[in-house]
């Protein structure tokens, strides 16, 4: 009596060049990192420290997409990114503004992606949204 055992992972199903392995329609995304904004001065100040510094919060980003049209040369996705910063801190010199805050971002917007089928597919992007600062109770 002979057994054979078939070892094959869905990669083998998509070798080659086959598109219904790239045939998929949402997309999710996510970064963790770091907010980095210059320094602000304020004009016209006779304080000798005049300058806002700020801290570098962390960042929290998802993106979810859909696509709901595949024109063969581009894709076409609705899309909402969103961003948080839960810290971000905040210093100046005469102690008169908030200590840190907080915000988020979501944007939803019409993305293009042209030749979606390539490893590497440029894209345009278009939308709006809201976004929100809270400013922490000093």
């Amino acid at each position: 009596m002979h057994a054979e055992i078939a070892d094959r992972s869905p990669a083998d199903n998509c070798r080659g060049y086959d598109r219904s392995c790239q045939d998929h329609t949402d997309e999710l995304a996510g970064t963790i990192g770091r907010t980095i904004i210059s320094d602000q001065t304020t004009p016209d100040t006779t304080i000798p420290f005049h300058t806002v510094h700020f801290g570098h919060g962390t960042s929290f980003e998802v993106n979810y997409a859909h696509r709901f049209r595949n024109l063969g040369w581009g894709a076409l996705w609705l899309e909402v990114p969103a961003i948080f910063n839960p810290d971000e801190d905040l210093n100046y010199g005469a102690n008169q503004i908030p200590s840190d805050y907080s915000s988020y971002f979501i944007t939803p917007a019409a993305r293009l992606n042209l030749i979606p089928d390539m490893a590497i597919s440029p894209w345009v992007s278009f939308g709006g949204g809201v976004g929100h600062l809270r400013p922490a109770k000093t």
